[in-house]
């Protein structure tokens, strides 16, 4: 079902790209005037307060909605990893990983580092509970294993290393697995 939303996304593109072309405009004096921007903040205000009105409602009413995240998704088999979706992007095919060559590359403010895996899995470690939000609508809770580092915080969840995606980054530093 993924594949039909990417490919209708595709197709779409060169028919946005003319319905634009065919009607051009050009913004008039009249576009721009406080008249406007007072229209425009009201109906910003209004459609927020629609929006939380029917949030609200929503919970009231104990809908299956007010259960959602505020990303829209629904909770999906917390803290049973079993229980997660297998999602696949296209034609992603799992990787296989050989224990004894892989290796995690850690670039944060301590420095570059390389572990393997022996050693992050000998490392000291605590359980943290992580909420997973696929952009395919679902969320979960799962306990991760967390690496204490050096001042006592928990720095890097370990339980999920060994995934599909190749890269993570985050504004204190990145991961790259290989």
């Amino acid at each position: 079902m993924l594949w039909v939303h990417f490919a209708t996304a595709l197709l779409i593109i060169p028919l946005a790209i003319w319905h634009v072309w065919a009607r051009k405009m050009t913004p008039r004096a009249v576009d721009v005037s406080r008249r406007n921007l007072i229209r425009l903040g009201g109906l910003a205000s209004a459609a927020a307060l629609l929006w939380w009105s029917g949030d609200r409602a929503i919970a009231l009413a104990q809908l299956p909605g007010a259960k959602r995240r505020f990303s829209g998704s629904h909770e999906r088999s917390s803290f049973v990893p079993e229980g997660v979706p297998l999602t696949s992007w296209l034609d992603d095919r799992t990787p296989s990983l050989d224990a004894s060559s892989w290796q995690v590359d850690i670039d944060d403010s301590s420095g570059r580092r390389s572990l393997t895996l022996s050693e992050l899995t000998a490392m000291e470690n605590e359980t943290i509970t992580a909420e997973l939000d696929c952009t395919s609508g679902w969320f979960s809770r799962e306990p991760q294993a967390a690496e204490i580092g050096e001042r006592g915080e928990t720095v890097a969840g370990r339980e999920r290393l060994l995934s599909d995606s190749s890269h993570a980054s985050s504004g204190a530093g990145s991961v790259s697995i290989s």
